[in-house]
C-alpha cells in the first residue's frame, strides 16, 4: 500500500506517551523484502547486511517480530530505523529491543491498518550453528519444511533432532530428507495439533555443549546456570529446555540473558519438577 503526502496522517498528541504494554509472543506478521547489496542476488546465502520488513498494525500490539536475517535484529537502536506510514520514528519512541528474539516494541500502539516499516543494519547471521523451528501438525501431512537458515537443513539425519510433543523421535522415524529445500518427513502422520520441533546442527565444528539440572520450587520461572562460568548461548535456538525429560520448545522461553546465565520460561513449573537446560556455545 502506497502513501502520499495527503494520506500520511500526523502523529497524535499522545504519540510520545510511554506505554507499559508488551504482548507475550504476539509479534505481528509482516512481509519481508530484503534490501540486497549490489549483485548479491538478494538474501540468498545471507550475504546482505541491510534488511527491511514491513508490518500492518492490528491496533492491539506494540511489539513487532522480524523474520529476516533468521529473525535477528541489530544490537543497537542506532542501527534500526522505524517508519510509521513512511514517517520516521526516533529512538525515543521505542520502549524495548530484543535483538536475538527479533522483537522491537514501540512506546505506543499504532492504529489498526497502519504501516510499520523496519530497516536495520546487522551482521549477516552466518555464525549461528544451531536452529530450531516449531510446527503444529495438521493431521494430513507427514512432511515439514523449515524456513530458518535460508530454508536449508544439513545433509545427514544424525545432525537433526525431531521432537513430537517434547519426545525425541530417533532416526528410524525420519525419512525423505531434502536438505537444500529444507524438507524432512516422518514415517507416520502426526495427529492434528501435535507439536513437532525440529532442531538441526548446521555447523558442527567448534561447538561445546553444556548441561545443568534444576529442581523447580513452584514459585519461579527463572533458572540461572553457573556452568561455563554462567555464560549461555548467543541464540535462543541453541538453548534446549527439558521438563521432566521432555523438550520444551523455545516458544516457551520468554527471554534469556547470555551474560547473566538467566533463562526465563513463559510459565512456572510445578514444585519438584526437573528442569534441565542444555545449551551449545561456539568455542
Amino acid at each position: 500500500m502506497g502513501f502520499t503526502e495527503r494520506t500520511v496522517r500526523k502523529l497524535p498528541l499522545n504519540y510520545d506517551v510511554t506505554w507499559n504494554y508488551r504482548a507475550d509472543g504476539l509479534g505481528i506478521g509482516g512481509s519481508s523484502p530484503t534490501i540486497p547489496q549490489e549483485n548479491d542476488g538478494g538474501n540468498n546465502g545471507n550475504t546482505s547486511s541491510m534488511f527491511e520488513e514491513v508490518f500492518t498494525a492490528d491496533g492491539i500490539s506494540a511489539t513487532f517480530t522480524v523474520t529476516e536475517n533468521d529473525g535477528i535484529l541489530a544490537d543497537s537502536l542506532d542501527k534500526i530505523f522505524v517508519s510509521r506510514n513512511g514517517q520516521y520514528i526516533g529512538n525515543e519512541y521505542i520502549s524495548d529491543l530484543s535483538p536475538q528474539d527479533g522483537e522491537i516494541t514501540l512506546g505506543f500502539v499504532p492504529e489498526n491498518g497502519e504501516e510499520i516499516t523496519l530497516n536495520w543494519f546487522a551482521k549477516p547471521n552466518t555464525q549461528q550453528p544451531i536452529f530450531q523451528e516449531i510446527f503444529t501438525a495438521d493431521g494430513i501431512s507427514a512432511q515439514f519444511t523449515v524456513t530458518k537458515n535460508n530454508g536449508e537443513l544439513p545433509s545427514a539425519y544424525t545432525q537433526i533432532f525431531v521432537y513430537r510433543n517434547g519426545l525425541l523421535l530417533n532416526n528410524n522415524y525420519l525419512t525423505g530428507l531434502d536438505a537444500p529445500n529444507g524438507q524432512i518427513s516422518l514415517t507416520f502422520t502426526p495427529f492434528s495439533g501435535e507439536r513437532i520441533a525440529i532442531v538441526w546442527f548446521y555447523r558442527q565444528e567448534n561447538i561445546e555443549p553444556y548441561k545443568q539440572a534444576f529442581t523447580a520450587d513452584g514459585l519461579s520461572a527463572t533458572f540461572t546456570v553457573t556452568n561455563n562460568d554462567g555464560i549461555l548461548s548467543d541464540y535462543k535456538d541453541a538453548i534446549l529446555v527439558m521438563r521432566n525429560g521432555q523438550l520444551i520448545d523455545n516458544d516457551y522461553i520468554s527471554s534469556f540473558n547470555k551474560a547473566s546465565g538467566e533463562v526465563i520460561l513463559t510459565f512456572t513449573p510445578d514444585n519438584n519438577e526437573k528442569i534441565e537446560i542444555i545449551w551449545f556455545v561456539l568455542i
